[in-house]
């Protein structure tokens, strides 16, 4: 899918009347093509993961019957399938313009207003080096879905950029929807006790180094952010 038809969706979606009384996504399905690693990029857009401590860090995305569940930084969500806006991907393939800054901060946010979440530190990092472009190239997850607590829409943003050739983030979208087509031809129901929810373990700190980014984070990303 395109970014604009997944921007779209998430834009016009509206909240559900209902949810199932059990929120039970079910046992663990991943494998090769239902687990997968990716580079997570911090951003208000979600308020589970706001709090993770690295301006980026690995996530792991692992496919449930029901749901699916992703895990960043020890802090880790069940999201059920009625509760899911948008489990699609689309691909980047740009060159982004940077010139040099001296500052971390700066570098951090340099590479979040040019390239958004889809290339966040690569730009900021490249910019250390002084004037140039970068050439990016990757996949990105992109995972909306409804806060029950809230009733506000909560955007994870996903990136892979290595190993593109093995199309892992199309295969783990596809294979998410095959689970889903099991459930309706099947008639399939959750087995074991894993409640959509967040748990978390360890300790996590106030992204303050992101913060000053997050205004002209949003001025690029404005048609997507929703309160919440």
């Amino acid at each position: 899918m395109i970014l604009d038809d997944i921007i779209e969706i998430i834009e016009n979606a509206e909240y559900p009347s209902s949810f199932p009384d059990d929120l039970n996504v079910g046992k663990s399905v991943g494998g090769e093509n239902g687990e997968i690693c990716l580079t997570f990029f911090p951003s208000d857009t979600c308020s589970i993961f706001s709090s993770v401590k690295n301006v980026q860090d690995d996530a792991i995305v692992v496919v449930h019957t029901h749901g699916i569940e992703v895990d960043i930084d020890g802090k880790n969500i069940l999201i059920h399938n009625s509760q899911i806006i948008i489990f699609d991907w689309y691909h980047f393939d740009d060159t982004m313009e940077y010139n040099r800054s001296d500052s971390r901060v700066n570098r951090v946010c340099l590479g979040t207003v040019l390239g958004g979440p889809v290339i966040g530190a690569a730009i900021g990092l490249a910019a250390s080096f002084g004037k140039g472009k970068a050439h990016i190239v990757s996949d990105n997850l992109v995972i909306a879905y409804w806060n029950i607590e809230t009733q506000g829409k909560e955007i994870i943003f996903l990136e892979e950029r290595k190993d593109l050739s093995e199309k892992k983030v199309s295969k783990i979208v596809d294979y998410w929807h095959e689970q889903k087509n099991i459930n309706k031809n099947t008639g399939r129901h959750p087995s074991g006790d894993f409640k959509a929810g967040v748990s978390s373990s360890g300790c996590f700190f106030a992204l303050l180094v992101f913060l000053p980014c997050i205004y002209g984070f949003f001025y690029l990303l404005k048609y997507l952010y929703v309160s919440l």
